[in-house]
């Protein structure tokens, strides 16, 4: 039997992203560059990209592809049979000008997000400034009609990053896998 491959997109905080990926991979974490076509631009946009991968099991794997360059939009579209099940954005707390932009960042991805899950991890250094800006985001998105789990996580710690890769996949793959229900 062949293995399913999930992907899943990370944006957001660059000094987050890789860390939230080495922590839940299996495999050390690839760095790689790619020149990619973005639509209106006449030379090929370079992308710099983290990859990991998770094996969940004989079946299914995970592959994260991590970056806070908006050619990671143009890269997911120019993967047709390996569809995008859903994203991951991480925010900083500390930095107040991404959480005054958060509202209009996602509202620029609007329609991908409509048809793909998300997910939003608020880290940061003061708890205050968590709390507040998850309120924050989840303003963010009812403002803009998105419905999607927004939690407060430290991206080096492996079950917070378990938790909001299950939290994904159960809005990306919603109910019980008919394959997976015992007989009686």
């Amino acid at each position: 039997m062949s293995t399913k491959d999930i992907s899943i997109a990370v944006c957001g905080e660059p000094a987050y992203i890789k860390s939230l990926i080495d922590s839940i991979s299996f495999e050390p974490v690839d760095s790689v560059t790619l020149r990619i076509k973005v639509p209106g631009i006449e030379t090929k946009q370079v992308l710099e990209m983290n990859i990991g991968k998770l094996q969940v099991d004989d079946n299914h794997r995970i592959d994260f592809f991590g970056s806070n360059d908006e050619a990671l939009f143009e890269f997911m579209k120019t993967r047709p049979a390996n569809e995008f099940n859903g994203l991951i954005v991480v925010v900083n707390a500390d930095d107040t000008h991404r959480l005054e932009s958060i509202q209009d960042d996602l509202m620029q991805h609007k329609n991908y997000l409509k048809k793909h899950a998300l997910v939003v991890a608020v880290t940061g250094k003061e708890y205050k400034r968590i709390k507040q800006a998850e309120e924050h985001i989840r303003q963010a998105l009812y403002d803009i009609s998105i419905v999607a789990p927004v939690f407060s996580i430290d991206p080096e710690n492996k079950q917070d990053v378990n938790l909001l890769v299950e939290s994904l996949l159960c809005s990306a793959s919603p109910g019980i896998n008919e394959s997976n229900v015992a007989t009686a």
